[in-house]
């Protein structure tokens, strides 16, 4: 199994010419991520973030020996609130959650929803 990167700036991307949507998963994420933040780091939250820039940029597509798709993770940013805090650039990086990709419900839209599943959850802050 290998991964492939795509960028993404709103809640769906394609490969293959299939399109996913994702907005479900970047709901759950994003709530889980602030969440562990806020226990965690919650110092550094108030201080040196902007909570509401955080946002999804790459998809790390986890895909078999022929190219399917297995599961996704997203990846999200969040911006310093001081633009010129500089050592790590504007902002730091938080991994979602893995989701499997199965070849269920296809929205109004065309695109396959990706579903959060009900297992155990794995994000990174």
């Amino acid at each position: 199994m290998k991964h492939i990167d795509i960028d993404v700036n709103s809640d769906n991307f394609e490969y293959n010419g299939t399109k996913f949507d994702c907005e479900l998963v970047i709901a759950r994420d994003k709530e889980l991520i602030l969440q562990e933040a806020e226990k965690s780091h919650k110092e550094a939250l108030e201080t040196l973030y902007d909570k509401e820039s955080l946002t999804q940029h790459q998809v790390k597509l986890y895909v078999d020996d022929n190219g399917n798709p297995v599961y996704l993770m997203m990846i999200y940013v969040i911006k310093y609130k001081d633009p010129s805090y500089g050592v790590l650039g504007t902002g730091r990086e938080a991994c979602g959650d893995y989701y499997p990709i199965s070849s269920g419900y296809v929205n109004n839209k065309g695109f396959n929803v990706v579903y959060p599943h009900p297992f155990q959850t794995s994000i990174c802050w």
